[in-house]
């Protein structure tokens, strides 16, 4: 009697090795492309958080005028595009960087650019810093006179060119007016 494998042990073995490296390989290379989705939502939900704190900003920017002298705000809307600068922002795509005070119409490009300026790193649209594949578009529609709805909507694409996005969308009122 001689001892060792035969050819067919030897193939069984090989074969359930295969498998479950082939599934280990499989389950590592998800996981991956889960976690890179999963970051490009995180930073997609912040940049759209953003592009509604900075539509408030302009709000509570024209009350802080208003009632500072009026220094040429005539109105709590001033700036969020219902009227100024662009009369038709409410009805095409817009776009605010981080230091803007005003929305204005996008044209078609609205990608944002990651910039660095010294410690800081912050997305912008005007061209300068490297170019992402997020694209963050600013909706104004006037409900009445004392409420605007914004809807921020943030595009990219993912791995095989699916186009993903998140939407935010919140309403703007003049806070500061006892009957709404």
């Amino acid at each position: 009697m001689k001892k060792g494998f035969t050819l067919l042990e030897v193939m069984i073995a090989i074969s359930i090795l295969t498998v479950g490296i082939g599934g280990s390989y499989i389950l590592i290379s998800q996981t991956l492309i889960m976690a890179s989705e999963s970051q490009n939502r995180l930073i997609a939900s912040y940049l759209a958080q953003e592009g509604i704190e900075l539509v408030k900003n302009i709000r509570d920017s024209n009350w802080l005028k208003m009632h500072k002298g009026g220094e040429g705000v005539t109105s709590w809307s001033e700036g969020i595009g219902i009227s100024y600068p662009d009369p038709d922002c409410g009805l095409v795509d817009c776009k605010i960087d981080y230091k803007g005070t005003a929305l204005e119409s996008c044209n078609g490009d609205c990608f944002l650019y990651l910039k660095q300026d010294g410690n800081e790193f912050y997305y912008c649209h005007d061209n300068s810093g490297e170019k992402t594949k997020f694209e963050r578009k600013v909706k104004i529609s006037l409900e009445s006179s004392n409420k605007i709805k914004v809807e921020v909507i943030v595009e990219w694409k993912e791995r095989g060119g699916i186009t993903k996005d998140f939407k935010v969308v919140n309403y703007l009122y003049p806070w500061w007016l006892e009957s709404i």
